[in-house]
């Protein structure tokens, strides 16, 4: 199914616009990542709506700047009020897709009720072992004075154990096969079994310790966005898009595009390498 060009125009326009003023993790990257992971995880389900889709990971989030701690509540009123979501779906596809938005949270008591919920509530996964890191320092940045360090990172890492830990609720709620999230859970779960391990890497990570290091690979991180914002595209077009994000002055498209394809050949479901042509949404 081939997303409508005019709803495309429309998400790209007035709600990616709208991520700027969210912080903690919750920016435009991240939408753009669920984004993918999300059709990632429709393209093996049948008569799935890939537009109902990219309409609940553009909106899963967009709540998270009004009120953090009920985001997903809010993002669902916000998606369920915009009146020009009515020229694209039924009031009952809106529905839906604003029940999902409002199950897409880890830390739920319940299950997601719907197939969509169940997409957006696994796309809406870490699988940067860093990055859970950044975002619980980041949380709690506004209470940094510098000498409540200490605190702060028992917060993160008593938070990051009862999320991602053996029985956390973040590892419970997977609905999908993902071999990027079960290396991620392994590592994080090694992490936070040495603690001066974690509070040797939580300190470089967030700068408090030296400068941060630079750990997602630019071309993926490229290649992501690039098939966001353009998920009609066919796959060598998105290559060039990415190529353009990251190019250097001398790069070969070439050389790039071998690097883009090395990048992301473990996060799809067929190989690009043989299928150029091939669109990432059936």
């Amino acid at each position: 199914m081939i997303i409508r060009e005019d709803l495309l125009n429309y998400i790209k326009k007035n709600i990616f616009s709208r991520y700027g003023s969210n912080k903690n993790g919750h920016g435009l990257d991240h939408i753009l990542y669920v984004i993918n992971r999300s059709l990632n995880f429709a393209s093996s389900i049948e008569n799935i709506n890939m537009e109902m889709v990219y309409v609940i990971a553009a909106y899963h989030d967009i709540g998270h700047s009004i009120d953090p701690d009920n985001h997903e509540k809010v993002s669902a009123d916000i998606l369920r009020a915009d009146k020009k979501l009515r020229e694209f779906f039924s009031d009952e596809q809106i529905e839906e897709m604003a029940i999902a938005v409002e199950d897409h949270r880890a830390s739920s008591k319940s299950n997601p009720r719907t197939i969509y919920g169940e997409i957006v509530s696994s796309a809406d996964r870490n699988t940067d072992v860093y990055s859970p890191l950044r975002r619980t320092f980041a949380y709690r940045y506004k209470d940094y004075n510098g000498s409540n360090l200490e605190d702060i990172i028992e917060e993160s890492f008593d938070h990051i154990s009862r999320k991602f830990g053996i029985d956390g609720y973040a590892s419970k709620k997977m609905f999908f096969e993902d071999k990027e999230y079960d290396d991620f859970l392994s590592g994080i779960r090694e992490l936070i079994s040495d603690k001066d391990k974690f509070v040797e890497l939580y300190l470089k990570i967030n700068g408090l310790n030296g400068d941060p290091i630079e750990y997602e690979n630019i071309y993926k991180k490229a290649f992501r966005e690039a098939r966001a914002l353009n998920p009609n595209m066919l796959t060598e077009e998105l290559l060039r898009v990415a190529y353009e994000i990251v190019k250097k002055d001398g790069d070969a498209f070439e050389d790039v595009r071998e690097l883009i394809l090395e990048s992301i050949h473990d996060d799809y479901p067929y190989n690009i390498e043989d299928d150029y042509t091939k669109k990432l949404i059936p």
